[in-house]
């Protein structure tokens, strides 16, 4: 008996023959006759010699003498620009073959929606997953397909979002199991184009499309659209509008959404030679409306530095970005104003290019994500780049965790992809974060920031906690004003106690653990002008809240005073003396720099099992934003909100560097409830 269940109409294929003269020669013998092709010279081991052949399913099964020369019949492991190299028909066997493969979600399954040029829902591995129902158009002609032209861009940006890079969805022989469906809004047209002061209000449209057909479905959006913006990280009235999309707008009761934002391209082949990396990226500003603080801003990074085309123009080539670099494409928040939010929160693969001696930046599909194309007929498989693919992976990330979590709030998501993004060394370039800064350290740390954000999200780190690793998280809401308004005073605090292991901590007192704490929140956007607090920065934010946790040396009652409301009243944050920093250099951002994440507020302290066995206080509280300052008449949606409470995910991991038994002992205490001090 051989295994053909799911050998494809005619594709290479690895044919494995014993190793005996005899059989050898019959196989051989055998494939001339019935004009198998075979390629490349076979491949010999102890047991059996392997041929990469081409042949039909019928082919083999028509010869039972060939059948039995033969041991195994497997699929042929190609290069990964042999998917893009293959014809349309050959990328049509390969879809089809991983499709037998595929389990599907349900109907109720969490969907990422798409807001591009729309999407060509004939794609075979797209249309089990995106319902015609569930493709929508903002344009009055109720065209829903891909007006991108060639490849498209809204079809591969749903094929990545979906599925990620083909290549592990189409070379893997396991059965996949699909966790989540897709939404797809068509925004954009070429031929179309909307007024720029209109981006915001087409924006908006698209996210409430969806919605009324499925408004209690969860979802994530995703959009990698951007344009030319101030350059300084400035609101505009497109992000803006980003903004108020995820806060749920002025109506209370609103709902809240998770969207993510791409960061915007350098455009590195119109540059040619004159284009120079990295420096070019950190000239390039974050594009709009990247700059919306509620949404997820992605960048780029490429782990594909190897040219796998082997022509003569290809050997020439070297790739421009090391492997766990800044992409090429991608921009970065390093030229804008300080005082505005870190920018992009994540990166994720974007892929790079190649660079040529004498011609500078050359594409090459080994450099380049594979996805769906919107030529469906014709070449079903088309290669991606930039910003675009990465924001769409991050929305995969998303929806993954969505399908794991479902009655998670959107600020949860949000805050469980970026805690568990990671820096790698190449991102820290030598940067120690656990220690005194000098002035020249501090400006490449903020430079690293602006750059990779808080780093490369880790999917099974966003997924569960190990034995070594505990995550936990509170949903919760806080009223951060009371009194007058246009006058209003700080209101409460709220004080979370950790359940820390401290026994066991103080036994392994020595090792080396890590605390990161991610504080996410929706705050509502206001880019009006008159929005200047006398004595501190432009506010944006309707309501500001930070975190702080107790030091190792801090009694409850000075950590109960440093939480009051008199610290946070003051609060400068173009004032970049850390006062935090000062006494515990082993947050690697420290109380000011922190503040600066908008609003995802995230800080990593790591230092001994003992040291960490007394910070078991985290304070959440809040700092002045517009809604204490404005008043608002009857009748407006504004009027008292400085009175509205605002909800907050806030997440902790603890991390030992040896086998402890952390997970156990955290679930164990978190048996007991425990209140919230406020």
């Amino acid at each position: 008996h051989r295994d053909l269940h799911s050998f494809p109409t005619r594709r290479s294929s690895d044919l494995w023959v014993r190793r005996e003269p005899d059989v050898v020669a019959a196989f051989e013998t055998l494939a001339e006759q019935l004009q198998i092709q075979l390629k490349g010279p076979p491949l010999h081991l102890p047991e059996h010699v392997i041929y990469v052949a081409k042949a039909s399913r019928a082919i083999l099964e028509s010869s039972l003498d060939l059948l039995n020369t033969l041991r195994e019949v497997r699929r042929a492991r190609p290069y990964n620009l042999e998917l893009s190299d293959l014809s349309g028909s050959e990328q049509h066997e390969w879809i089809a073959e991983a499709l037998e493969r595929m389990d599907f979600p349900a109907s109720d399954a969490p969907r990422v929606c798409v807001l591009d040029s729309g999407i060509n829902r004939a794609h075979p591995l797209l249309s089990p997953l995106l319902s015609e129902e569930d493709n929508h158009t903002v344009f009055p002609d109720g065209d829903r397909s891909d007006s991108w032209g060639g490849s498209g861009h809204g079809t591969p940006m749903a094929g990545v979002a979906a599925y990620g890079d083909l290549r592990v969805l189409l070379l893997l022989r396991d059965r996949w199991k699909q966790t989540h469906r897709l939404e797809g809004v068509k925004i954009i047209h070429p031929s179309q184009p909307h007024e720029p002061d209109n981006y915001g209000a087409i924006t908006r449209q698209g996210i409430v499309l969806p919605e009324a057909t499925a408004p209690a479905r969860p979802r994530v959006y995703v959009m990698a659209i951007t344009a030319n913006g101030p350059g300084d990280g400035q609101p505009t009235s497109w992000s803006a509008a980003v903004d108020a999309a995820a806060y749920g707008s002025e109506e209370q009761g609103d709902p809240k959404r998770l969207i993510l934002v791409s960061a915007g391209n350098v455009d590195v082949f119109g540059l040619g030679t004159a284009f120079e990396y990295d420096s070019d990226n950190k000239k390039s500003p974050i594009q709009d409306p990247a700059q919306a603080w509620n949404a997820i801003t992605v960048g780029a990074i490429t782990h594909f530095a190897e040219i796998r085309e082997n022509d003569p123009e290809s050997r020439l080539l070297q790739p421009v970005a090391p492997p766990g670099a800044l992409s090429p494409f991608s921009c970065t928040g390093n030229s804008w104003d300080t005082h505005w939010p870190i920018k992009p929160e994540i990166v994720m693969e974007g892929g790079n290019a190649g660079l040529h001696p004498q011609l500078g930046p050359e594409r090459r599909d080994s450099l380049d994500i594979l996805s769906t194309s919107a030529s469906v007929q014709q070449r079903p498989i088309s290669p991606m780049r930039a910003t675009s693919p990465a924001t769409a992976l991050a929305g995969r990330l998303a929806g993954e965790l969505y399908a794991l979590y479902p009655s998670y709030w959107p600020e949860t998501i949000r805050g469980l992809i970026v805690h568990s993004a990671r820096w790698s060394t190449v991102m820290l370039d030598g940067i120690d974060l656990h220690r005194s800064y000098s002035q020249t350290e501090r400006v490449r740390l903020i430079s690293m920031l602006r750059t990779f954000g808080f780093g490369e999200p880790d999917v099974k780190r966003a997924r569960y906690s190990s034995e070594q690793a505990v995550t936990l998280f509170r949903e919760d809401s806080i009223t951060p004003y009371k009194g007058t308004a246009g006058n209003a005073s700080l209101n409460e605090c709220h004080i979370h106690r950790l359940r820390l292991p401290v026994e066991l901590l103080r036994q392994r007192g020595d090792i080396t653990c890590t605390m990161r704490v991610t504080l996410s929140y929706f705050t509502a956007p206001n880019p009006s002008a008159s929005n200047l607090i006398s004595g501190s920065r432009y506010r944006y934010g309707g309501s500001l809240l930070r975190f702080r946790v107790r030091h190792k040396d801090e009694t409850d009652i000075n950590f109960e005073r440093k939480l009051s409301g008199e610290a946070a009243e003051t609060e400068d944050e173009n004032d970049d003396n850390d006062i935090e920093n000062l006494y515990d250099h082993s947050w690697a951002l420290g109380a000011k720099l922190r503040g600066k994440g908008g609003s995802i507020i995230q800080d990593m302290w790591q230092g001994s099992a003992a040291d960490l066995a007394q910070m078991d206080r985290i304070g959440v509280f809040p700092a002045k934003g517009w809604w204490a300052s404005r008043s608002f008449p009857v009748g407006s949606p504004w009027h008292r909100c400085h009175l509205r409470p605002i909800r907050y995910s806030l997440i902790v991991s603890i991390e030992a560097s040896a086998d402890i038994p952390i997970y156990t002992e955290i679930k164990n205490l978190l048996e007991i409830p425990v209140d919230i001090e406020t």
